[in-house]
């Protein structure tokens, strides 16, 4: 059975880390291994889903270098162009799935595991990118964000705030020459760490 593991109480957490300080929950989901396979059914979906996959490299690519238009049993959809799409992650892109919990229902679990612990709704964006590229350089989240590590290793530098509880709409373009030298976190996320 899958199963968050947060080992700590919800009013800890808000007392202590919610919108105050990063927590970090070392092998935070337990149980069978989220695979290749899974994330391989993912995509296919997502040549069905209204939303799609988005590739960005130092900026967005445009879909008609990844992805063509086809008929599939009388229904539009598009198709992706998996060569195009292995170039580009060879170059450092990144495969972003918007709602992902929509394509895949062991993600729509944690999702709801998450949600139960926090008693907020939760949803889910998914990154794919291999190599050790960035992906959008440093920036802030206008929404509070649980970074869950499904497959590989990532590298979180995460600074002290340099602008406290933004909202949508307001964004670090402005206010990247505030961040600080040092991280508040240099850490690395293993498969099942939640962050």
């Amino acid at each position: 059975m899958n199963k968050t593991q947060f080992k700590i109480s919800r009013t800890y957490f808000i007392d202590n880390h919610f919108e105050k300080t990063p927590l970090i929950f070392k092998k935070g989901y337990v149980g069978q291994d989220f695979t290749w396979q899974e994330l391989d059914s993912a995509i296919y979906a997502s040549q069905s889903s209204p939303l799609g996959i988005k590739v960005f490299n130092n900026g967005p690519i445009e879909e008609t270098q990844y992805c063509n238009k086809c008929i599939e049993l009388g229904v539009a959809k598009k198709q992706l162009d998996r060569d195009q799409i292995y170039r580009e992650l060879d170059a450092g892109a990144t495969i972003i799935f918007d709602r992902i919990e929509s394509l895949s229902l062991r993600i729509r679990e944690i999702c709801n595991e998450i949600s139960q612990f926090i008693r907020e709704d939760v949803i889910a964006n998914g990154y794919l990118s291999f190599g050790d590229k960035g992906s959008f350089g440093d920036h802030w989240d206008t929404h509070d964000v649980f970074a869950v590590q499904l497959l590989g290793r990532k590298r979180w530098l995460l600074y002290y705030p340099t602008f406290p509880l933004p909202v949508p709409g307001q964004t670090s373009k402005n206010f990247k020459h505030c961040r600080p030298s040092t991280p508040q976190l240099d850490l690395i996320l293993e498969p099942g760490d939640i962050l």
